[in-house]
């Protein structure tokens, strides 16, 4: 059946032409009120979705497809496909993240189908929002080169998963088809391995808009990444990821300090204690810029995994003694 979708996109600005951008395979997007009217937007539409959500397509930018697929038949089809667009839509969004940190989030989107009786719209919903590392729900703009870097790493990446399930025959000319894309997802999620993990964490820590629950949050990332045992994990986090981010001795030192100070504030804020008994002087600014940096080293850890197909290979792979191997190579 012939369908159209749009996906709108919060907390995001972007300076786009008329027909937009290609984000992946068949996603575009784009925010243009004349587009949006010629597209998708006419007195059914209107009566179907309601005004509201009318007047904040006209005004924001937004995903849209276009295509057949003799699946949708009813509302029941028709949602479990918009389910499926939305991995990728939340997919997008951490490849925005890697790029920049950001509130970008997507909530509801809709989809207009035709059937053999008549013509029909389905909506699907998300019930959370993502907020910057300081727990914000700012906008941020993204330029057209941004979008494509990342449109780029997750087309990269994308081709990486379809080997990793044995499908390259469906790689053609570098295209990845969503259907089989969607597919990936649904069973890399059941495989729950150590890459998996830390993206579904991500996306939870990245909801949290209080500093010190993201930062407890953001340290499970760390552990899925660099912990592969229960001894002293602080210290062995810490160590592992100043070796594996940083060159130089005092950066080493550095960094390592930090992590372990993450540990304290992930340590005091789990066990229900004051934080302001040892933060009182520097208060929530001084967490909301702990916040910060570590959402930042994470861009920079996730970015080197996936960068390298030997590294992303070691994570999915989930084999805890060949991945201490490596990791105790790092430090030695």
């Amino acid at each position: 059946m012939e369908y159209r979708t749009v996906c709108r996109l919060y907390n995001i600005n972007i300076n786009m032409k008329y027909k937009g951008v290609n984000i992946f395979d068949d996603i575009n997007l784009i925010s243009n009120k004349v587009f949006f009217s010629e597209y998708f937007n006419d007195d059914f539409f209107v009566l179907a979705a309601g005004t509201f959500h009318v007047d904040s397509y006209m005004n924001s930018p937004f995903f849209y497809t276009s295509g057949n697929n003799h699946e949708l038949t009813g509302s029941d089809s028709a949602y479990k496909f918009l389910e499926n667009r939305s991995i990728l839509y939340n997919d997008i969004i951490f490849f925005l993240w890697l790029i920049k940190d950001n509130a970008a989030t997507c909530e509801e989107s809709f989809v207009r189908y035709k059937t053999i009786m008549n013509e029909k719209i389905t909506m699907y919903q998300r019930s959370f929002r993502y907020s910057n590392s300081e727990g914000k729900y700012d906008t941020t703009y993204f330029s057209n080169k941004e979008f494509e870097e990342a449109s780029k790493l997750m087309s990269q990446f994308s081709i990486f998963n379809m080997k990793y399930l044995d499908n390259i025959n469906n790689v053609q000319d570098g295209i990845i088809h969503s259907q089989k894309y969607e597919e990936y997802f649904h069973l890399f999620g059941l495989r729950s391995n150590r890459y998996q993990r830390a993206r579904s964490i991500l996306d939870n820590a990245r909801t949290e808009n209080y500093a010190p629950a993201r930062i407890s949050a953001y340290t499970i990332i760390l552990e899925a990444f660099f912990s592969t045992n229960n001894n002293e994990v602080a210290t062995q986090v810490s160590q592992r990821i100043a070796n594996f981010l940083c060159e130089s001795r005092d950066e080493k030192i550095e960094l390592y300090k930090f992590i372990k100070e993450v540990y304290n504030i992930r340590s005091l804020y789990v066990h229900g204690e004051k934080l302001t008994i040892k933060y009182g002087k520097k208060g929530l600014a001084f967490l909301i810029n702990m916040s910060t940096r570590l959402d930042s080293i994470l861009r920079k850890i996730f970015m080197k995994i996936i960068s390298d197909e030997e590294l992303i290979y070691l994570y999915v792979d989930d084999n805890t003694e060949k991945l201490e191997q490596y990791l105790l190579e790092l430090v030695m």
